[in-house]
């Protein structure tokens, strides 16, 4: 599944858990992307954000989840 599918599914459902998980797991795909782009410090520490916030929300949708 590429990072466009699932940005639109999260996009078209916010609330789904496991829309957010794998939008959850893009952001950090992208954040380590970043991290080993030749990027600015800058877009690597928003990219990390954006993945920690993503994880965020996920875990928040599943408070049960035994992995957390």
């Amino acid at each position: 599944m590429n990072s466009d599918v699932v940005t639109a599914w999260w996009k078209e459902q916010p609330d789904n858990a496991d829309a957010l998980l794998m939008w959850a797991r893009v952001q950090t795909q992208r954040a380590l992307n970043a991290r080993c782009g030749a990027v600015t410090a800058r877009v690597v520490l928003r990219s990390i954000g954006d993945a920690r916030r993503a994880r965020w929300n996920a875990a928040q949708t599943l408070p049960n989840d035994p992995v957390q």
